[in-house]
């Protein structure tokens, strides 16, 4: 990062450079940035025009000393931000999914089938609120991740466990909703509990599945750029074909196949709506045909009549 200053540019320096020790600086990138600073001031006072290529080395460095400054600071205050939000988030997200199980299990023998999946949805939050938003709250104010490989995994295991669960969750009950506006009363009630449980069941059994891969070797855990939580190792995709390999068919399955079958039937249901409503405003326009009918008929009689 520094320039190698000549010996009567550093004989310059020497005064900032004892001020500098005896305040003990932490920053090693402050004690630089002071230095080539310094440096540069001591060339444009002297006027040693021999040193203009370490002139313009020591600007080249001062500006990237600033840019390092300037993003660890956005780093750090990104850290705080995630340290604040995260507490609300943790408590709102903890309280709102508890009404919802509370509300479930209170009128638990009034459920609707497809409602079970409403409550599975609420388990899967609540269940990435209490087992990751703690340690990304402690991670943030302690600007790393706390704790070593192993908590690191855990993190990673437990976003991706609960992110896929509730993917799919949504997927099914878009799905289950797409059958049900599209099928009479009579088969919309064959949709059951047992077979609502069933799905539930497939859906942590898939997601399990997903989680646990990295384990066995097919994929990566690792720190997200920011140090602070854990998550799929992005960076494999580029440097590995494990990493490759796993990333995009994770991509596939877990995300673009989902929402595209999400999209699908909602655009279905829409569909299905419209056509219902333009169904309402043709039976609501066959009195006014029959009315201008009449009148028309009558007109034609009238008009028959006065010619003859």
């Amino acid at each position: 990062m520094s320039v190698v200053l000549p010996d009567k540019l550093m004989l310059g320096c020497q005064p900032l450079l004892v001020t500098l020790n005896g305040h003990e600086l932490k920053s090693q990138t402050l004690r630089t940035l002071f230095i080539n600073l310094a440096a540069l001031k001591l060339l444009r006072r002297a006027g040693w025009g021999e040193f203009g290529l370490v002139q313009n080395q020591l600007k080249d460095n001062i500006r990237e000393l600033l840019k390092n400054i300037y993003l660890n600071l956005s780093i750090w205050q990104s850290h705080l931000v995630n340290s604040y939000s995260f507490g609300p988030m943790t408590i709102l997200t903890v309280l709102g999914n508890s009404v919802v199980l509370a509300t479930a299990v209170k009128r638990s023998s009034l459920l609707k089938s497809p409602e079970l999946l409403t409550v599975n949805l609420a388990v899967a939050d609540i269940g990435m609120a209490i087992s990751m938003y703690p340690l990304a709250i402690a991670s943030a104010w302690n600007h790393a991740w706390l704790g070593g490989d192993v908590s690191c995994i855990y993190y990673a295991l437990m976003g991706f466990l609960f992110g896929v669960c509730s993917m799919m969750t949504l997927c099914a009950m878009a799905v289950i909703r797409f059958l049900v506006t599209n099928s009479s009363k009579s088969n919309s009630s064959k949709i059951t509990k047992n077979a609502v449980r069933f799905v539930i069941t497939s859906i942590w059994l898939y997601s399990l599945l997903w989680a646990i891969l990295p384990l066995v070797g097919w994929g990566y855990y690792g720190p997200e750029p920011f140090g602070i939580s854990c998550t799929i190792a992005w960076s494999k995709f580029h440097n590995s074909s494990n990493g490759f390999s796993f990333i995009l068919s994770m991509f596939l399955l877990c995300t673009v196949l989902p929402a595209l079958t999400i999209v699908a039937c909602y655009l279905g249901i829409a569909w299905k709506v419209h056509k219902a409503y333009q169904e309402i405003q043709n039976i609501d326009r066959i009195p006014h045909a029959a009315k201008l009918e009449k009148k028309l008929t009558l007109v034609s009689y009238l008009a028959e009549k006065s010619l003859k």
